[in-house]
């Protein structure tokens, strides 16, 4: 019972909260979109656009309360581009406007804005005006005596919760509004305000899951989509048998080749050397015995 606590938990904390610091100065007045600093990628200058869109919290009422969202663009070098690329991040949790430093940074990047507008919208919840992000509830994650999956744990984890619900709820933030479905509601509005008929999404990890849902709601705008490490619908946290049968089934398939010699399985060769991992992970601290 723990433990489906614990996914519940996880999955809600990830969907709610801002990991990464987003790019984009999140005092969002509403402005119109407006050139922005020129970028250079090998020796060729590109104009960026920046800005705010103003979206309804509840795209079901129209409600009055009102989220501003940062938007930041890389026009195409061509006076005639084809359909744009709409990026999508990973997450849930991080910003998805890039820097133009990561952007010219990309080995990519040059090729794709041959042709291409390069489009950054921000995520609601994490981007803009309305931010989701807890103090508390990030360092409760970290687990009483780091030890995150202790009952005490998890129970002050769900209070912390529990709690930052209650305030939102005062301030007159429904959490209910900041959906994948909300976010891709807003990326159509930001299309047909940028006066783009159809695009084309390039998206990672979990931003693969709201481009496929993009495209099951409004098949006839996306062109064309590319995925990297795609994240169906399903979980947000893996059942640990699950990985253990992936594992395995992996084994078997390296056992079965005579490229490399098999010295021992897969499992056995990576609980050794998480023995030696560091304690200090990306977010998280480190527990081999997990």
């Amino acid at each position: 019972m723990k433990q489906i606590k614990f996914y519940f938990l996880a999955a809600f904390l990830f969907l709610t909260l801002q990991i990464f610091n987003p790019v984009f100065s999140q005092n969002a007045s509403v402005q119109k979109i407006k050139r922005g600093k020129d970028i250079t990628i090998n020796n060729q200058t590109y104009t960026s656009l920046e800005g705010f869109i103003d979206v309804p919290e509840n795209w079901t009422t129209h409600s009055e309360r009102r989220i501003q969202l940062p938007v930041f663009i890389v026009r195409s070098a061509t006076k005639t581009p084809a359909e744009p690329i709409f990026w999508l991040d990973g997450g849930p949790g991080s910003s998805n406007i890039l820097t133009a430093k990561k952007i010219a940074s990309s080995p990519t990047t040059a090729k794709l804005l041959e042709h291409h507008d390069f489009v950054c919208i921000g995520y609601r919840g994490i981007d803009g005006s309305t931010i989701l992000k807890s103090k508390k509830i990030n360092k409760a994650m970290k687990g009483l005596n780091h030890q995150m999956l202790s009952d005490e744990s998890l129970n002050n984890v769900e209070a912390k919760i529990k709690e930052y619900q209650v305030q939102l709820k005062k301030d007159g933030i429904d959490i209910n509004n900041y959906t994948m479905i909300d976010v891709i509601e807003d990326f159509e509005y930001a299309r047909k305000y940028l006066g783009y008929k159809n695009i084309n999404t390039l998206s990672i990890s979990y931003g693969t899951r709201i481009a496929l849902l993009y495209s099951y709601k409004y098949p006839e705008v996306i062109k064309r989509t590319v995925m990297i490490g795609a994240n169906p619908p399903g979980h947000f946290v893996w059942f640990p048998e699950k990985a253990e049968q992936i594992l395995d089934m992996y084994d078997s398939i390296f056992k079965s080749q005579n490229v490399i010699t098999y010295k021992g399985q897969l499992k056995e060769t990576m609980k050794k050397h998480l023995k030696n991992c560091p304690r200090d992970g990306r977010y998280l601290n480190w527990m081999p015995t997990k």
